[in-house]
């Protein structure tokens, strides 16, 4: 399978960068957080929630240049997989990164849905309205209409 190839190329240059091979270590470990974001988007294809996030939480492990679009990404991806692995409060400790990703109306976004999975409310409608302040985003609709829907989800649960 794919995902046991590209695993096995981790493991390779995993063990590449651990025990000085010709290769440049250093480089070897700069691959890393990519290689273990390309498992956990293979994980999520295969709509395998947990370990697409523990693929993801690996990659975040490193330290990582916030301005990289595929990090970027991963933190978004990492969030909805703990979102949908159920996993609510973990998924809250992805707002540490929010100085990191002011200007993302995707993770504005996505921390509005962990908020609100979180019965967050207040958080989840300032994330909200701060992602329809925000220039449009990766995901279709993350600074207007998506939004939109989610603060009138919440308004009918206060409603309730």
């Amino acid at each position: 399978s794919l995902e046991s190839h590209a695993t096995a190329d981790l493991q390779k240059d995993a063990s590449a960068a651990s025990v000085g091979s010709p290769a440049d270590p250093a480089k070897n470990k700069e691959k890393l957080p990519y290689l273990y974001y390309q498992l956990g988007k293979t994980a999520e294809m295969t709509a395998a929630s947990e370990k697409a996030a523990a693929y993801y939480e690996k990659g975040l492990s490193f330290p990582l240049d916030a301005s990289l679009a595929y990090v970027e990404d991963m933190v978004i991806r990492y969030g909805s997989c703990l979102l949908l692995a159920g996993r609510l409060t973990d998924a809250l400790g992805v707002s540490a990164l929010k100085e990191d990703f002011s200007q993302s109306a995707d993770y504005a976004y996505l921390l509005g849905m962990i908020y609100q999975r979180n019965a967050m409310y207040a958080d989840a409608v300032k994330e909200y309205a701060r992602a329809m302040r925000l220039p449009a985003g990766r995901l279709a609709g993350v600074n207007d209409a998506l939004p939109r829907e989610r603060l009138a989800e919440i308004e009918r649960a206060l409603r309730s």
